[in-house]
Protein backbone atom coordinates (compact mmCIF):
# COMPACT_ATOMS: atom_id res chain seq x y z
CA UNK A 1 0.00 0.00 0.00
CA UNK A 2 1.37 3.14 -1.01
CA UNK A 3 1.30 6.46 0.76
CA UNK A 4 -1.68 7.86 -1.82
CA UNK A 5 -3.91 5.19 -0.47
CA UNK A 6 -2.82 5.02 3.12
CA UNK A 7 -4.32 8.58 3.89
CA UNK A 8 -7.53 10.05 2.77
CA UNK A 9 -6.96 13.82 2.67
CA UNK A 10 -5.58 15.28 -0.69
CA UNK A 11 -3.09 16.54 0.63
CA UNK A 12 -0.12 14.99 -1.14
CA UNK A 13 1.01 15.93 -4.83
CA UNK A 14 -1.03 14.01 -7.83
CA UNK A 15 0.93 12.20 -10.13
CA UNK A 16 2.82 14.21 -13.01
CA UNK A 17 4.10 12.92 -15.93
CA UNK A 18 6.12 9.70 -15.80
CA UNK A 19 9.61 11.82 -16.82
CA UNK A 20 9.29 14.29 -14.16
CA UNK A 21 8.07 11.50 -11.91
CA UNK A 22 11.69 10.21 -13.13
CA UNK A 23 13.33 13.43 -12.73
CA UNK A 24 12.08 13.54 -9.08
CA UNK A 25 13.62 10.38 -8.14
CA UNK A 26 16.84 11.49 -9.76
CA UNK A 27 17.06 14.21 -8.40
CA UNK A 28 19.33 16.38 -10.23
CA UNK A 29 19.91 19.07 -7.36
CA UNK A 30 22.53 16.59 -6.06
CA UNK A 31 24.82 16.13 -9.16
CA UNK A 32 26.92 18.82 -7.57
CA UNK A 33 27.71 16.35 -4.34
CA UNK A 34 28.96 13.94 -6.53
CA UNK A 35 30.20 16.08 -9.85
CA UNK A 36 32.25 18.68 -7.96
CA UNK A 37 34.54 15.95 -6.36
CA UNK A 38 35.23 14.19 -9.56
CA UNK A 39 36.36 18.11 -10.04
CA UNK A 40 39.07 18.12 -8.11
CA UNK A 41 40.80 14.88 -9.33
CA UNK A 42 40.09 16.39 -13.02
CA UNK A 43 41.70 19.75 -12.03
CA UNK A 44 44.73 18.43 -10.71
CA UNK A 45 45.17 15.43 -13.54
CA UNK A 46 45.12 18.81 -15.76
CA UNK A 47 47.73 20.32 -13.37
CA UNK A 48 49.61 16.95 -13.56
CA UNK A 49 49.67 17.15 -17.80
CA UNK A 50 47.13 14.05 -18.30
CA UNK A 51 47.31 12.11 -21.22
CA UNK A 52 43.82 12.32 -21.99
CA UNK A 53 41.86 15.23 -20.60
CA UNK A 54 39.38 15.87 -23.07
CA UNK A 55 38.29 11.86 -23.22
CA UNK A 56 38.81 11.70 -19.45
CA UNK A 57 36.31 14.70 -18.62
CA UNK A 58 33.73 13.19 -20.94
CA UNK A 59 33.71 9.95 -19.40
CA UNK A 60 34.38 10.75 -15.86
CA UNK A 61 31.36 13.03 -16.31
CA UNK A 62 29.29 10.65 -17.52
CA UNK A 63 29.97 7.89 -14.82
CA UNK A 64 29.61 10.59 -12.44
CA UNK A 65 26.39 11.11 -13.76
CA UNK A 66 25.46 7.27 -13.69
CA UNK A 67 26.78 6.90 -10.28
CA UNK A 68 25.06 9.36 -8.87
CA UNK A 69 21.91 8.17 -10.23
CA UNK A 70 22.27 4.64 -8.66
CA UNK A 71 23.06 6.19 -5.25
CA UNK A 72 19.76 7.98 -5.08
CA UNK A 73 17.53 5.89 -6.40
CA UNK A 74 18.77 2.35 -4.55
CA UNK A 75 18.73 4.50 -1.25
CA UNK A 76 15.16 5.48 -1.79
CA UNK A 77 14.46 1.83 -2.23
CA UNK A 78 16.62 1.35 0.95
CA UNK A 79 14.40 3.73 2.62
CA UNK A 80 10.96 3.50 1.40
CA UNK A 81 9.40 2.56 4.15
CA UNK A 82 10.97 5.17 6.45
CA UNK A 83 10.27 7.90 3.94
CA UNK A 84 6.75 6.42 4.40
CA UNK A 85 6.23 7.43 7.47
CA UNK A 86 8.43 10.56 7.37
CA UNK A 87 6.10 11.72 4.77
CA UNK A 88 2.62 10.85 6.60
CA UNK A 89 4.07 12.38 9.69
CA UNK A 90 5.64 15.62 8.52
CA UNK A 91 4.68 15.91 4.46
CA UNK A 92 6.15 19.14 4.04
CA UNK A 93 9.43 18.62 5.82
CA UNK A 94 11.19 16.08 3.11
CA UNK A 95 11.21 16.34 -0.43
CA UNK A 96 9.18 13.77 -3.02
CA UNK A 97 9.83 10.53 -2.31
CA UNK A 98 8.46 8.39 -5.92
CA UNK A 99 8.09 5.19 -3.86
CA UNK A 100 5.48 6.49 -0.89
CA UNK A 101 3.76 8.59 -3.16
CA UNK A 102 3.34 5.76 -6.07
CA UNK A 103 4.63 7.54 -8.31
CA UNK A 104 7.08 4.61 -9.85
CA UNK A 105 7.01 1.01 -8.16
CA UNK A 106 10.01 0.01 -5.87
CA UNK A 107 10.49 -2.96 -8.78
CA UNK A 108 10.99 0.03 -11.21
CA UNK A 109 13.43 1.97 -9.09
CA UNK A 110 15.61 -0.87 -8.43
CA UNK A 111 15.83 -1.84 -11.52
CA UNK A 112 17.12 1.60 -12.71
CA UNK A 113 19.50 2.16 -9.53
CA UNK A 114 20.88 -1.41 -10.69
CA UNK A 115 21.27 -0.52 -14.48
CA UNK A 116 22.93 2.75 -13.43
CA UNK A 117 25.10 1.22 -11.42
CA UNK A 118 26.35 -1.69 -13.62
CA UNK A 119 26.39 1.00 -16.45
CA UNK A 120 29.10 3.11 -14.71
CA UNK A 121 31.07 0.08 -13.94
CA UNK A 122 31.08 -0.82 -17.72
CA UNK A 123 32.52 2.83 -18.94
CA UNK A 124 35.10 2.33 -16.10
CA UNK A 125 36.05 -1.05 -17.50
CA UNK A 126 36.31 0.88 -21.00
CA UNK A 127 37.50 3.61 -19.56
CA UNK A 128 40.79 1.66 -18.08
CA UNK A 129 40.74 -0.54 -21.38
CA UNK A 130 41.19 3.11 -23.72
CA UNK A 131 43.39 5.03 -21.88
CA UNK A 132 42.07 5.80 -18.11
CA UNK A 133 44.72 4.17 -15.48
CA UNK A 134 45.65 0.53 -14.35
CA UNK A 135 42.93 -0.87 -12.01
CA UNK A 136 40.50 1.85 -12.03
CA UNK A 137 38.08 -0.89 -12.75
CA UNK A 138 39.04 -1.73 -8.79
CA UNK A 139 38.05 1.78 -7.94
CA UNK A 140 35.03 1.25 -9.76
CA UNK A 141 34.23 -1.46 -7.23
CA UNK A 142 35.13 0.39 -4.35
CA UNK A 143 32.53 3.09 -5.63
CA UNK A 144 29.80 0.57 -6.46
CA UNK A 145 30.17 -0.41 -2.62
CA UNK A 146 29.01 2.89 -1.12
CA UNK A 147 25.62 3.07 -1.95
CA UNK A 148 25.32 -0.94 -1.28
CA UNK A 149 27.30 -0.63 2.36
CA UNK A 150 25.50 2.71 2.81
CA UNK A 151 21.68 1.52 2.39
CA UNK A 152 21.30 -2.22 2.26
CA UNK A 153 21.76 -4.98 5.02
CA UNK A 154 23.80 -6.78 6.78
CA UNK A 155 25.97 -3.08 6.79
CA UNK A 156 23.33 -0.35 6.02
CA UNK A 157 25.83 2.24 8.00
CA UNK A 158 23.13 4.64 7.04
CA UNK A 159 20.96 2.79 10.29
CA UNK A 160 23.41 1.36 12.42
CA UNK A 161 25.93 4.29 12.09
CA UNK A 162 28.88 5.09 10.36
CA UNK A 163 26.99 6.42 7.47
CA UNK A 164 28.77 9.97 7.84
CA UNK A 165 32.30 8.49 7.97
CA UNK A 166 31.55 6.43 4.66
CA UNK A 167 30.08 9.09 2.80
CA UNK A 168 32.98 11.11 3.74
CA UNK A 169 36.00 8.47 2.79
CA UNK A 170 33.52 8.47 -0.84
CA UNK A 171 33.29 11.87 -1.81
CA UNK A 172 36.20 13.32 -0.13
CA UNK A 173 38.88 10.51 -1.24
CA UNK A 174 37.36 7.82 -3.84
CA UNK A 175 35.48 10.29 -6.50
CA UNK A 176 38.73 12.64 -6.68
CA UNK A 177 40.33 9.49 -7.29
CA UNK A 178 38.22 8.76 -9.66
CA UNK A 179 38.32 11.53 -11.55
CA UNK A 180 42.41 11.10 -11.55
CA UNK A 181 42.24 8.13 -13.12
CA UNK A 182 39.46 8.46 -15.55
CA UNK A 183 42.15 11.35 -17.29
CA UNK A 184 44.74 8.62 -17.16
CA UNK A 185 47.31 9.19 -14.90
CA UNK A 186 48.29 6.05 -12.44
CA UNK A 187 46.11 5.83 -9.61
CA UNK A 188 49.25 5.87 -7.70
CA UNK A 189 50.38 8.99 -8.47
CA UNK A 190 47.55 11.27 -6.94
CA UNK A 191 48.76 13.62 -4.82
CA UNK A 192 46.60 12.81 -1.43
CA UNK A 193 47.80 15.98 0.29
CA UNK A 194 44.85 17.88 -1.91
CA UNK A 195 42.66 14.92 0.03
CA UNK A 196 42.66 16.95 2.93
CA UNK A 197 40.47 19.77 2.54
CA UNK A 198 38.13 17.25 0.29
CA UNK A 199 37.62 15.36 3.33
CA UNK A 200 37.42 18.11 5.20
CA UNK A 201 34.62 19.67 2.84
CA UNK A 202 32.93 15.79 2.27
CA UNK A 203 32.95 15.16 6.36
CA UNK A 204 31.02 19.03 6.73
CA UNK A 205 28.46 18.00 4.03
CA UNK A 206 27.58 14.87 5.32
CA UNK A 207 27.05 16.18 9.21
CA UNK A 208 24.82 18.96 7.17
CA UNK A 209 22.82 16.31 5.71
CA UNK A 210 21.43 14.66 8.67
CA UNK A 211 20.49 17.97 10.34
CA UNK A 212 16.91 18.46 8.52
CA UNK A 213 15.12 15.65 10.08
CA UNK A 214 16.32 14.90 13.21
CA UNK A 215 13.26 13.26 15.08
CA UNK A 216 11.89 11.72 12.38
CA UNK A 217 15.46 9.59 12.10
CA UNK A 218 15.13 9.05 15.73
CA UNK A 219 11.80 7.90 15.31
CA UNK A 220 12.74 5.51 12.59
CA UNK A 221 15.98 3.67 14.21
CA UNK A 222 18.61 6.09 12.30
CA UNK A 223 21.87 6.63 14.17
CA UNK A 224 22.78 9.74 12.76
CA UNK A 225 25.77 11.64 14.62
CA UNK A 226 22.94 14.58 14.70
CA UNK A 227 20.73 11.82 16.78
CA UNK A 228 23.45 10.51 18.93
CA UNK A 229 25.09 13.70 19.57
CA UNK A 230 22.09 16.15 19.24
CA UNK A 231 21.86 18.38 16.25
CA UNK A 232 23.44 22.15 18.27
CA UNK A 233 26.88 20.21 18.15
CA UNK A 234 26.71 18.59 15.00
CA UNK A 235 25.98 21.94 13.49
CA UNK A 236 28.89 23.43 15.20
CA UNK A 237 30.72 20.57 13.84
CA UNK A 238 30.42 21.28 10.13
CA UNK A 239 30.96 25.07 11.16
CA UNK A 240 34.39 24.17 12.55
CA UNK A 241 35.46 21.66 9.32
CA UNK A 242 34.74 24.61 6.87
CA UNK A 243 36.14 26.99 8.93
CA UNK A 244 39.55 24.23 9.01
CA UNK A 245 39.59 23.98 5.39
CA UNK A 246 39.46 27.79 4.85
CA UNK A 247 42.15 28.42 7.17
CA UNK A 248 44.46 25.57 5.80
CA UNK A 249 43.90 27.51 2.44
CA UNK A 250 44.14 30.70 3.33
CA UNK A 251 47.60 29.64 4.73
CA UNK A 252 48.49 27.78 1.75
CA UNK A 253 47.91 30.48 -1.03
CA UNK A 254 49.92 32.90 1.44
CA UNK A 255 52.66 30.26 1.01
CA UNK A 256 52.25 30.47 -2.99
CA UNK A 257 51.71 34.49 -2.94
CA UNK A 258 52.93 37.86 -1.51
CA UNK A 259 49.28 38.60 0.04
CA UNK A 260 48.72 38.03 3.93
CA UNK A 261 47.11 35.19 4.74
CA UNK A 262 44.85 37.34 6.43
CA UNK A 263 43.78 38.85 3.99
CA UNK A 264 42.93 35.34 2.22
CA UNK A 265 41.09 34.06 5.05
CA UNK A 266 39.12 37.47 4.74
CA UNK A 267 37.83 36.65 1.34
CA UNK A 268 37.43 32.85 1.74
CA UNK A 269 35.80 32.95 5.12
CA UNK A 270 33.01 35.89 3.95
CA UNK A 271 30.37 33.21 3.17
CA UNK A 272 31.36 31.02 6.21
CA UNK A 273 29.42 34.20 8.21
CA UNK A 274 26.31 33.48 6.77
CA UNK A 275 26.43 30.57 9.04
CA UNK A 276 26.98 31.80 12.07
CA UNK A 277 23.31 33.45 12.87
CA UNK A 278 21.77 30.42 12.45
CA UNK A 279 24.17 28.22 14.65
CA UNK A 280 23.65 31.00 17.26
CA UNK A 281 19.98 30.98 17.12
CA UNK A 282 20.18 27.07 17.63
CA UNK A 283 21.91 26.96 20.36
CA UNK A 284 19.68 30.00 22.16
CA UNK A 285 16.81 27.91 20.96
CA UNK A 286 17.38 25.18 23.87
CA UNK A 287 16.25 27.39 26.08
CA UNK A 288 12.99 27.94 24.95
CA UNK A 289 9.80 26.08 25.52
CA UNK A 290 9.44 22.80 24.27
CA UNK A 291 7.21 23.50 21.30
CA UNK A 292 8.51 26.63 20.27
CA UNK A 293 11.95 25.23 20.64
CA UNK A 294 11.07 22.58 18.77
CA UNK A 295 9.64 24.91 15.48
CA UNK A 296 12.38 27.25 15.81
CA UNK A 297 14.77 24.32 15.90
CA UNK A 298 13.63 23.12 12.93
CA UNK A 299 13.48 26.22 11.04
CA UNK A 300 17.02 27.28 12.24
CA UNK A 301 18.43 23.87 10.74
CA UNK A 302 17.13 24.37 7.37
CA UNK A 303 18.32 27.73 7.41
CA UNK A 304 21.96 26.92 8.13
CA UNK A 305 21.80 23.57 5.38
CA UNK A 306 20.20 25.86 3.01
CA UNK A 307 23.53 28.44 3.93
CA UNK A 308 25.77 25.47 4.09
CA UNK A 309 25.11 23.91 0.50
CA UNK A 310 25.95 27.39 -0.72
CA UNK A 311 29.22 27.42 1.16
CA UNK A 312 30.11 24.00 0.32
CA UNK A 313 29.37 25.07 -3.24
CA UNK A 314 31.86 28.28 -3.28
CA UNK A 315 34.54 26.44 -1.75
CA UNK A 316 34.77 22.92 -3.74
CA UNK A 317 34.80 25.34 -6.35
CA UNK A 318 37.78 27.64 -5.24
CA UNK A 319 39.17 23.91 -4.02
CA UNK A 320 39.14 23.00 -7.97
CA UNK A 321 40.47 26.10 -9.03
CA UNK A 322 43.41 26.01 -6.54
CA UNK A 323 44.21 22.41 -7.93
CA UNK A 324 44.45 23.17 -11.59
CA UNK A 325 46.65 26.14 -10.70
CA UNK A 326 48.72 25.22 -8.00
CA UNK A 327 48.27 20.94 -8.21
Amino acid sequence: MNLMQSTAREELPRRPPLAQCWRAALRPASLPKILLPIGVGVALALAGHAPHPISGILLVSLAGLLLQAAIVLLNDLADADADREHMLRHPSSLGPRVIPLGWLSPRAVGLAGSAALLAFAFFTQLREATGGAHSLGLLAVAAMLLPLLYSFPPARLNYRGGGELLETFGVGLLLPWLGWGYCGLPLGDYPLLWSLPALGLAASSALGSGLGHVAMDRHTGKRTLAVLLGPRRVARLALLLLGTVITGLSLFLHSRSDLPALQWAMALALPVFTLLPSVRMLVQSADMPARAHSTLADAVLKAFKLAQKQVLLLCWLALILLARVFG
